[in-house]
């Protein structure tokens, strides 16, 4: 089968960046700018963005052994996509920061990169599932995996009157570790199931490697809890809910927990109707994302809701023989 391994966009801007960074609380020691010794920044607005997707191509093995109620698989895909990338960095000027006051010197340029990417790499899954009458175990492990970026990128410098464009090509990559995911449903009635779901993402152990083989570890790792029931009124229709834990690879500015990433939970409504082999399953999620960035002399708030509607159509073909 094939299916979307990951949806590559990204859209950031930033109106006010500076460089460096000044008044953060981490690493100590950070830039404390003074009437003697004035801290000196760039100061300029940077948009980045990037459209495309991975794909996954894939098969499947699954044996049963029906004595022991038990199942076990092995699954591999083959990566490949691609996306175009954009970067702009737009000079604002040249900051002066002293003690209480700062001074703003007039700068002017563009660097534009444009260009584009292309993904591949593989995957591979085992998985066992342990089914009983009223308690069903399931245990997915993903190996270790690379994913390879081949880029191009077109540089477009402005400065003043003067216009300079190259070309640069190169290979990153990202090493992902193992992975795992344990599940477990509950059946105390026919028509009443409770599953819940823990998955560990050890992404501190995730490497990048830059086109000069520089290794660096931009992740953090998480640990997410789901838990989800289905309820059959009649057998052609049935009602769900749940919820889930969601985390980003990043942590806020300032975070008092230091390594603890950015979090947060998503709900879930739905129901399915079945019908003479078709089925309609139709489900509500919903979330918001909100944290601060803590700087020395100021908070940044981010807030993100999302609401979305998934709707799912499958047929079951009867067999003849």
């Amino acid at each position: 089968g094939a299916v979307e391994y990951a949806d590559m966009y990204h859209y950031y801007q930033n109106n006010n960046a500076l460089s460096p960074g000044i008044l953060s609380q981490r690493p100590l020691p950070t830039l404390r700018p003074t009437d003697d010794d004035p801290t000196i920044v760039d100061w300029y607005q940077t948009v980045r963005s990037r459209n495309g997707q991975i794909n996954g191509y894939g098969f499947s093995l699954a044996a049963g052994m029906e004595k022991y109620n038990l199942s076990v698989g092995f699954s591999g895909m083959i990566l490949d996509g691609g996306t175009d990338d954009f970067e702009q960095e737009v000079g604002r000027g040249k900051l002066t920061f002293f003690s209480n006051a700062f001074r703003a010197d007039s700068v002017s340029h563009i660097i534009t990169k444009s260009g584009k990417s292309k993904f591949r790499g593989q995957e591979y899954m085992l998985s066992s599932m342990f089914t009983g009458k009223y308690v069903s175990i399931a245990l997915t492990i993903k190996m270790p995996a690379t994913i390879t970026r081949k880029y191009s990128t077109n540089i477009k410098t402005e400065i003043d009157n003067t216009v300079r464009i190259n070309s640069v090509q190169g290979e990153d990559k990202l090493k992902l570790p193992w992975r795992g995911t344990l599940g477990i449903a509950l059946t105390p009635k026919d028509n009443l199931s409770i599953a819940f779901e823990y998955e560990s993402r050890p992404y501190n152990s995730a490497r990048y490697i830059d086109v000069n083989g520089e290794e660096t570890s931009p992740w953090l790792s998480s640990s997410l809890v789901r838990m989800g029931l289905e309820y059959l009124i009649t057998p052609w229709l049935a009602l769900r809910g749940g919820m889930r834990g969601q985390a980003e690879v990043f942590e806020e500015e300032g975070n008092q927990l230091e390594g603890e990433p950015v979090s947060y939970t998503i709900y879930s409504a739905g129901f399915g109707l079945f019908y003479s082999g078709f089925r309609l399953n139709i489900t509500y999620e919903n979330s918001t994302l909100k944290y601060q960035d803590v700087w020395s002399t100021a908070i940044s708030k981010n807030n993100e809701q999302r609401h979305v509607i998934l709707g799912q159509i499958s047929y079951d073909i009867p067999t003849f023989w």
